[in-house]
């Protein structure tokens, strides 16, 4: 990996301040909005967003992920075979990435290690689908689609960065452009998961992040200038 250095300053400049800007289309035009990572009360209130929705799911009668499981055992949806057929996959995928780690001379072998590398990603996803499809279903799934929605709602600003964007979560909602909706949850949902680790332990090597490092521990003055309570993904890593 080789990162610029404004390429480093951009993701530090994220880091420090928990913020992104993102520009996405409604059909009509692209919308400016800045994602924040959820502040500690907005995750306060997804978890009990998500234990009410946890509750009423159950009642409705949908299942909890292990009696889920549990009814997909006993109907041999998802056999003992398959189980033992996916840990073999596994074993032999995990084998030919370490190959093609230490192949890097030979062009043409190491795409054919990668298409044999697809290939058993491939019949791992088709014999775990039918398994996972029906979990997809289950109670937890539900509960935790309502606390990602009630997250992004908290966190997306209009273009000053002073409102939220939808001023009230029934109005996220009720958001009629259903399109838009579903591509800022899942713009949200990548920016939330944080930065990748590799790109972070490439920045933690370089003299900029050491330069603020070093200096915030001469002068006593905290790295990120909040508690280490509110700390995002990103500076936790």
């Amino acid at each position: 990996m080789d990162l610029t250095i404004d390429e480093i300053e951009k993701y530090l400049c994220r880091i420090f301040t928990g913020k992104e800007i993102f520009y996405i289309n409604n059909g009509k035009e692209d919308v400016k909005l800045i994602f924040r990572q959820p502040s500690n009360d907005i995750r306060l209130a997804a978890n009990s967003v998500y234990d009410k929705a946890y509750k009423d799911a159950l009642d409705e009668g949908i299942l909890s992920l292990k009696d889920l499981e549990k009814l997909i055992k006993e109907r041999n949806i998802f056999t003992s075979e398959d189980e033992a057929k996916v840990n073999s996959l596994k074993s032999k995928l995990e084998a030919q990435r370490v190959l093609l780690s230490k192949t890097t001379r030979v062009k043409a072998r190491s795409d054919r290690i990668k298409e044999i590398i697809a290939e058993l990603e491939q019949e791992i996803r088709t014999i775990e689908y039918k398994k996972y499809s029906k979990l997809s279903m289950a109670a937890e799934t539900k509960a935790e689609e309502e606390r990602s929605n009630y997250l992004c709602w908290g966190s997306i600003y209009d273009e000053n960065g002073e409102n939220l964007y939808w001023q009230k979560y029934e109005d996220f909602l009720k958001e009629e452009n259903m399109s838009f909706r579903g591509n800022v949850l899942n713009v949200f949902l990548k920016f939330h998961g944080g930065i990748d680790t590799s790109v972070v332990r490439y920045i933690a090597r370089s003299s900029l992040w050491r330069i603020r490092y070093v200096t915030s521990q001469k002068v006593s003055d905290p790295l990120f200038g909040i508690p280490t309570s509110q700390y995002t993904n990103d500076m936790m890593r």
